[in-house]
């Protein structure tokens, strides 16, 4: 088995704002989503998410620590997410920074499994 994440898909908002990355490692598959998450980026969220819930039997780490912003709608696809991972007899872990993961708290996510740490910086371009 490889020790390294071996990336499925690396997607990017329109405009920028927002990316997010699909990566397995072993039986887990990664999504890192950075930037600002909200409606105009959740279709992204989404599409990455698609590819994730695929896979039976897996750990799914939603990691948003590179998250600059994020709303409810965030926390509304974790829990349809999740529903989609257990069906498939998986699990979700959402990784997020203590202001998202707050955000997790008081919209309700119970049952969720939701752990703090800290929040990633930005990237920044690479110089030209």
């Amino acid at each position: 088995m490889s020790s390294t994440l071996d990336r499925l898909a690396e997607l990017v908002a329109d405009d920028g704002t927002a990316a997010c990355t699909v990566a397995e490692l072993g039986t887990c598959v990664q999504i890192t989503a950075e930037g600002e998450l909200d409606l105009a980026t959740l279709p992204l969220l989404r599409a990455a998410a698609d590819r994730a819930a695929a896979s039976p039997g897996r750990t799914v780490v939603l990691d948003l620590c590179g998250a600059t912003f994020a709303d409810s709608g965030v926390v509304h696809l974790a829990r349809g997410l999740d529903g989609r991972v257990r069906a498939h007899a998986g699990e979700l872990i959402v990784v997020a920074p203590p202001r998202i993961a707050a955000l997790f708290a008081h919209a309700g996510a119970h049952g969720l499994t939701v752990v703090e740490d800290a929040p990633r910086p930005a990237r920044t371009a690479p110089a030209s």
